[in-house]
């Protein structure tokens, strides 16, 4: 989603999302976690995260699963709010109390996106959802960024009553193949590669509930661990070995990198550097 360039640390609160949305490979990522039982990050954790995390570094709750799937969730982003971090927030309210919403329009976000339930969703379009869903829209988060709501399939029409005029709609269709971890993927990029989100920096990471940071958001199957934030400070995470070694596969198209199967990379030449780097700094929106 962002295209600045910002170091942007993507945090994991829980491993197994009950949602279970069709395009995010949750047995893939409970099959691989290594961290134990460590399956929900305590409070403790988040913070001790958050403290070795750059300072101006933005926060997202999202990562590989609903965050507030997360007893603390709450708690941990007003945490990062409390230490002046950009935060955003991706949710789809499950897992999430009305007081837990009140107490989200205290505060100011850069991104505030609620996932609509789709047909696919293993989600409850109950009364008690409605009522939360309705607080959601209604907070006053005026100086927040962006604020939006998103779907991608087909949604209710009590939900379209709800969003009406109050928040802009995004209708999408299923994003991609999560770089071949959804589905065989029909990409395989050629010669020297880079990423569209954050080209060669690889600052947009996920952190899970054990503090290990893999590469990104597509990174369900953790192919790519960069080291452990809470053992580490970011500056040596991201001269791991593990980056280096991505790093390599970008100029070399035989290497077995997740990058080279993912929709957001990006095939480069000598003389079409200017213009990737131009379209990196053209802040084009992606969702998820």
């Amino acid at each position: 989603m962002n295209g600045d360039n910002m170091i942007r640390l993507e945090f994991t609160t829980v491993i197994g999302c009950k949602n279970m949305c069709k395009y995010c490979p949750q047995i893939l990522t409970i099959k691989n976690y290594k961290g134990g039982d460590k399956r929900i990050m305590s409070l403790e954790t988040f913070k001790a995260c958050i403290d070795n995390a750059p300072k101006n570094s933005e926060i997202t709750f999202s990562g590989f699963a609903e965050p507030f799937l997360n007893p603390h969730c709450i708690e941990m982003i007003e945490y990062a709010h409390g230490k002046k971090h950009p935060v955003s927030l991706y949710t789809t309210l499950v897992g999430a109390s009305k007081d837990d919403i009140t107490r989200l329009g205290k505060m100011r976000f850069r991104d505030f996106v609620l996932h609509l339930p789709d047909n696919d969703m293993a989600l409850q379009i109950d009364q008690d959802y409605l009522d939360r869903l309705k607080l959601a829209t209604d907070l006053d988060i005026s100086a927040t960024n962006e604020k939006y709501a998103v779907c991608f399939g087909k949604i209710d029409q009590r939900i379209i009553d709800i969003i009406g005029a109050k928040m802009p709609f995004l209708d999408q269709s299923i994003p991609h193949t999560r770089a071949g971890n959804v589905k065989a993927s029909d990409i395989r990029r050629k010669g020297t590669i880079t990423c569209r989100r954050c080209g060669n920096s690889l600052n947009q990471n996920i952190i899970l509930p054990d503090g290990s940071v893999v590469l990104c958001c597509m990174d369900f199957g953790q192919k790519h661990v960069l080291g452990n934030l809470l053992l580490q400070n970011y500056d040596e995470i991201l001269n791991s070995p593990e980056k280096k070694r991505i790093l390599d596969g970008f100029k070399d198209e035989n290497s077995d990198i997740l990058c080279r199967t993912c929709e957001s990379s990006i095939s480069i030449s000598k003389d079409g550097l200017k213009g990737t780097l131009l379209y990196l700094n053209s802040r084009k929106k992606e969702l998820f």
